[in-house]
């Protein structure tokens, strides 16, 4: 059986400044715990929320890859390289920021706009480049679709109704985070992770996930999701490091060059 380390929502990091508010898996900027630096190749899950107008002006990282999914609204991106590009809910992506790159994020809605941004760690001597894949139209309600994969990382992402369940298998340690709306996870050999409360269905009750938390899961194993409500959710499938873990150097080598 795999170790379970749930997070709720509230147990994130929070950064505020003038109409932007970011919340934080991993340690990050001036919220340094040595216990939570990444996982696996992991070493940010930003929760970001920006208010019309709003947004990170130019800075520049290297050595990581940048994975920025938009939930609502749309975003703005400008880099160095010559991309703009606008996202709007459901697209994606993926900065490799190789030896160095400057980018800037800007909120380019009438409204509110929230997204998702997700580093792992990459070397710092190639090249930089830019892609965005396939948006979210691709997505079946019936399982996850991989968005993006590399030797050691996997994303897959699913948009789930009501009453939907849906199975993520991986090899050493899965990061699922919930977007939006409420799921309860459990290890698919019917094993249940937690006790699920009176009144939550579904195929196997588990430990309830809503808007925001995250559960870390290492060992192999297959999970199973079951959907109370619509929901949008994000499975990392990860190497471990050659350490298990994101090491200290990491942090320096990258978000104290990102601190934005």
């Amino acid at each position: 059986m795999p170790t379970v380390d749930r997070r709720p929502a509230t147990a994130r990091y929070e950064t505020r400044s003038p109409g932007i508010v970011s919340r934080h898996s991993f340690s990050y900027g001036r919220h340094y715990d040595p216990a939570n630096i990444g996982f696996g190749p992991l070493i940010a899950h930003n929760d970001e929320v920006l208010e019309p107008g709003a947004g990170y002006g130019w800075h520049g990282h290297r050595g990581i890859d940048i994975l920025t999914w938009v939930l609502t609204g749309a975003l703005r991106h400008s880099d160095d390289l010559g991309n703009m590009r606008t996202l709007v809910g459901g697209q994606m992506q993926v900065l490799h920021a190789g030896h160095g790159v400057r980018h800037s994020e800007q909120n380019a809605a009438a409204g509110v706009t929230r997204y998702l941004q997700m580093w792992l760690t990459a070397d710092d001597t190639s090249e930089p480049w830019y892609q965005t894949p396939a948006p979210a139209q691709r997505m079946r309600a019936d399982g996850f679709v991989t968005v993006f994969t590399r030797h050691d990382a996997r994303l897959d992402v699913a948009c789930l109704p009501a009453g939907g369940t849906v199975e993520l298998a991986y090899d050493e340690l899965a990061h699922l985070f919930v977007a939006t709306g409420r799921v309860t996870v459990a290890v698919a050999d019917r094993h249940v992770l937690g006790a699920a409360p009176a009144g939550i269905g579904g195929p196997d009750p588990g430990w309830v996930l809503d808007d925001g938390d995250a559960v870390r899961l290492t060992g192999a194993a297959t999970v199973v999701l079951y959907a109370v409500t619509e929901a949008e959710v994000f499975g990392w499938s990860l190497k471990s490091s050659p350490s298990g873990a994101a090491t200290s150097s990491d942090f320096g080598e990258t978000r104290q060059h990102h601190v934005r």
